[in-house]
Order: structure tokens, then sequence, then C-alpha cells
């Protein structure tokens, strides 16, 4: 127990040493897929700063996914803006598809692969593709 609790300060002491630049992210992801399991989300956002043009201005997504196996998960989200004296709309979709090549009994790390389609809807601007590699590892020296 105190062997781990030694690991766990030593680690977080070097880590603290590294600077890194600052970015923000809306969601983190990580590359587990659970069969069977349906998530439904809601992220909803709400602005109140200096520019009197995005004030009371809201950003709402709509998010679902379900694990169709036990290394693969569809996704579809639809992000709805609601601007001042504006009706709500629809501002974009997308669909995803994560699979995960590697679960962590088969290797020592947990890896998924995630596609994410955006259809664009204004005309002159292209669709978007993507794709990102997840990575994950279980820790037991953090656990309680």
């Amino acid at each position: 127990m105190q062997n781990n609790t030694l690991k766990a300060a030593i680690l977080s002491v070097v880590m603290m040493t590294f600077s890194y630049d600052a970015f923000a992210t809306d969601t983190v992801s990580s590359p587990y897929v659970e069969k069977g399991k349906l998530v439904l989300e809601y992220r909803g956002g709400y602005d109140s700063d200096d520019a009197r043009s995005k004030d009371r201005k809201q950003l709402n997504k709509l998010v679902a996914n379900y694990g169709l196996t036990d290394r693969l998960r569809p996704e579809i989200k639809a992000v709805i803006s609601n601007n001042p004296n504006e009706s709500a709309k629809i501002t974009g979709f997308s669909a995803s598809l994560r699979w995960q090549f590697l679960k962590q009994e088969e290797a020592w790390m947990t890896a998924a692969l995630d596609g994410n389609y955006k259809p664009s809807i204004q005309s002159g601007k292209p669709d978007k593709f993507e794709f990102k590699l997840l990575l994950g590892k279980n820790l037991a020296i953090f656990s309680v």
C-alpha cells in the first residue's frame, strides 16, 4: 500500500515539472466499447461575455451511441443553436463509428479507431471526415 502511494507521489512530482501549452476540448473520449450499452448525452453551453452579440447564445448538442458488439459502437450527434431573438435551429450533425481493435486483456493497452463524418450544411463549405486513435490503460496504482 505504501509502495503504491510512494509511486503515485513520485509520478505526480515528475509530471508537474513538465510544462505544456494549454488547450481546451469539449469532450474526452475513451477507447472502451461495451456491447448493449446505450448512451444518451446532452451537452449545453450558454454565452455571457463582453461581446453583446454573443450574450444569451446557446449551443446544444444531443448525442446517442450504442454498443452493437463488444468492439463496434456507432454514434450520432445533432448540434442545435439558439441565438438571441431567433428560433432554435439545427446547425450541424455528424455520424461516427468506433472500432475497439485491442482490448486490455489482449495487449498492454486498449486501442480504438474513431471515424467521424460531418456533412456541411452550408453551401460552399466541404464535408469533414476525421480519424482518431484512442488509447487507454487502467493503472492499479491509482485505485482506492
